[in-house]
């Protein structure tokens, strides 16, 4: 066998330890050392290297996902309390209103201990949550001085009593109120240094902004106290490797979120440990992290030699984590034995071998080889399944992102579980499968793609396996048949029919809800790649699908309105009676067929046209009726139905019209918006020509 590297074959280190016989030990060790020391260097080294990078970044994305998702959420809450600020919703001066806007937003988050609004004439109100209900403190640092009024309730709308304290608080000097009003921009907002609230003794950071008001001129500030022991707690529990740990620090090294430790097991330990200097904790392979590292970089990594409980070198990672003005490290910690390709135990092993080799060359040579190669050979099988690892992880990110593109050109819900039953036969080695629709009201299931299936129909392929498409419905679990018996169902295809190595039946839901169920009929049994793959696909699916069918919902509703103005008009044209429909200030916006048949004209010259200008409505011996006396447009001043027996009207070819007719508003909210006109001709005499009555 030949390395990856060049070095020389097991089999020609053995015939040369043969040949050289004193010289052996000595060839065996420089060949030893021409293989390992390149292995080590070129392939080795920067795989452990990237190997640790990738899980170290893996891993702190994830805390950085965590504080993010937080800091969006704060920042949108802020920002619409300052909305209300500004649209006078929320105001020093009442508190129960107050209240009962920001009890429901605080008590929902679990993340917020109080909220302040304060203003630069050194006034302010506070909400705090309290263990027994809430408390108010409304500070008017003019007219009370250190003298601020606190206010108990139960809830929104229960006062329990109220009391006077002596304080000395501005809150015009707090960090968070100087912090909102520094600079002008419209969407500006703050982040204090994490610090331990007084009232509660808990972490945490106070978040802000402000805004002028244009009329008084007075500057005010929102601000919320936002508790950070969730975010401690949670990297307590994260590790990664076999003894990696995860860590948080502030801009000045402090400990925020503490590491994975027996010492930090529960919440009192954990709020006693935080914003401590981590070698106050005895966490003293951070504190040298710290002394290393470069703020202005985004990611760094050391390795420390310092041996940590008997575990050898560490490596350290540290990943820059902004939060508008305030700087935050993500820290990540693993012994170097647990990432690294050739461990220390390994490495003991090669060096015993070799040692072994060098002394007992002449009577052992073909043993002493043998151990040299099996070891090389286990680092090089080491290396090459982190490779395939590596190359594996790659190839299923890239098939999923082209079978997400492919998913986002569908535009119905049927291309799209088509595309995906396509899609996935190549990399699953699927036969047949099918893809149904599930009714979360029916709770039933409806067949919508199908792959596969020579001469059957979506309903007969599914219908062998209905039940269990419904139990997995059912139950949202994973099902799996391994070797069904030949009598479920044979693969058919062009060749001849095969039965199955397994079925796999794979509910399809994101965010709590049930969106289809998958069936696959596949060739092979389904490895771990094939369950991640399906589960990577899993939200991409159900997000797509639930945005067409949302589509699909509003084409149909789209034509069902579509459908039912064609029917109105249908009915309209229908009717004997001549019908015009008038707009708010007299314009014609419909007309029936019976109406154009009367003035002889046609919908295309009449639609648009003023009324008045177009029919000029006249009194029985012919005389035009005045436009401010028009009974007609009167209906659309005043809204009052009126009607007229002898009426005339003017066809477009000028001839008088002998009408009854009758005009009845078209009310919105008691305003008027149109008014429609119904007339019909009859047999009074008629004046001269149009002619003669301009």
């Amino acid at each position: 066998m030949t390395s990856g590297s060049g070095a020389p074959s097991a089999v020609l280190i053995h015939k040369l330890l043969d040949r050289l016989g004193l010289a052996t030990p000595l060839i065996v060790l420089l060949a030893a050392l021409g293989v390992i020391l390149p292995f080590y260097l070129l392939q080795a080294r920067p795989l452990t290297e990237a190997n640790a990078r990738l899980q170290q970044s893996q891993v702190a994305e994830r805390v950085i996902l965590q504080f993010t998702a937080l800091v969006n959420q704060i920042d949108s809450l802020l920002l619409t309390m300052k909305q209300w600020g500004r649209d006078g919703r929320i105001h020093i001066d009442a508190p129960e209103a107050f209240n009962g806007l920001m009890i429901p937003v605080i008590g929902q988050q679990g993340l917020i201990s109080s909220v302040h609004l304060a203003s630069d004439a050194g006034r302010e109100i506070m909400l705090l949550k309290t263990a027994d209900g809430w408390k108010n403190r409304l500070s008017d640092l003019p007219k009370t001085g250190k003298r601020h009024h606190w206010l108990s309730w139960r809830d929104a709308r229960t006062p329990l009593g109220d009391e006077w304290r002596e304080q000395d608080y501005d809150m015009r000097q707090r960090p968070w109120f100087t912090g909102a009003l520094e600079r002008s921009e419209e969407e500006h907002l703050s982040w204090t240094v994490p610090y331990l609230f007084a009232t509660t003794q808990e972490p945490g950071i106070t978040a802000s902004t402000g805004w002028t008001d244009p009329e008084s001129g007075v500057r005010y500030v929102v601000a919320f106290d936002v508790l950070l022991m969730d975010m401690s707690r949670l990297t307590t529990q994260i590790k990664y490797g076999l003894r990696g740990q995860v860590a948080l620090l502030t801009a000045d090294g402090k400990i925020l979120g503490l590491p994975h430790d027996e010492r930090f097991k529960d919440d009192a330990a954990i709020r006693k440990a935080v914003l401590q200097k981590p070698e106050d904790l005895g966490l003293h392979l951070l504190s040298e992290a710290w002394r290393l590292a470069n703020p202005a970089a985004e990611q760094q990594l050391f390795t420390i030699g310092e041996k940590i409980r008997g575990n050898g070198a560490w490596q350290i990672g540290l990943h820059r984590l902004p939060v508008h003005q305030q700087q935050f490290q993500v820290a990540t910690l693993a012994p170097v034995s647990d990432i690294e390709i050739l461990s220390d135990e390994l490495v003991a092993v090669l060096i015993g071998v070799m040692t072994a080799i060098a002394l007992l060359a002449m009577l052992a040579a073909f043993h002493r080889v043998s151990l040299v190669r099996r070891p090389i050979a286990q680092a090089f099988a080491e290396l090459e399944n982190s490779h395939r690892h590596v190359q594996a992880q790659t190839a299923r990110r890239t098939l999923v992102a082209n079978i997400a593109a492919r998913l986002q050109q569908a535009h119905t819900p049927q291309q799209l579980a088509q595309t995906l039953l396509s899609e996935l036969a190549t990399p699953l080695a699927v036969g047949q499968a099918l893809f149904c629709l599930w009714d979360e009201e029916r709770q039933q299931l409806s067949a919508l793609a199908r792959y596969g299936g020579i001469g059957q129909t979506i309903g007969e392929i599914a219908q062998a396996s209905a039940p269990l498409l419904q139990q997995c419905a059912l139950t949202r679990q994973e099902l799996i048949l391994e070797h069904p018996e030949n009598e479920y169902f044979y693969i058919h295809s062009g060749l001849g029919d095969m039965p199955p190595q397994a079925v796999l039946i794979q509910p399809v839901e994101h965010g709590g809800r049930l969106f289809a169920i998958l069936e696959l009929a596949i060739q092979r049994l389904p490895g771990s790649e094939d369950r991640t793959l399906l589960s990577d696909l899993q939200p991409i699916v159900a997000m797509s699908l639930d945005i067409l069918l949302r589509a699909a919902r509003t084409t149909e509703l789209l034509t069902l309105t579509s459908a039912a103005e064609e029917r109105s008009r249908m009915i309209l044209e229908a009717v004997n009676s001549a019908i015009l429909g008038l707009d708010a200030v007299g314009t014609i916006t419909f007309v029936n067929r019976a109406a154009l048949e009367l003035l002889g004209t046609t919908e295309t010259a009449t639609i648009g046209q003023p009324l008045h200008g177009w029919i000029r409505a006249a009194h029985p011996e012919g005389e035009q009726t005045d436009l401010a006396q028009c009974h007609i447009l009167e209906t659309l001043r005043d809204g009052q139905p009126r009607a007229q027996d002898q009426g005339i009207f003017w066809t477009a070819s000028g001839v008088a019209l002998p009408v009854s007719y009758s005009t009845t508003a078209i009310l919105r909210d008691h305003q008027v918006i149109g008014a429609v006109l119904v007339f019909q001709k009859t047999t009074a005499p008629l004046p001269q020509s149009r002619e003669s009555h301009p």
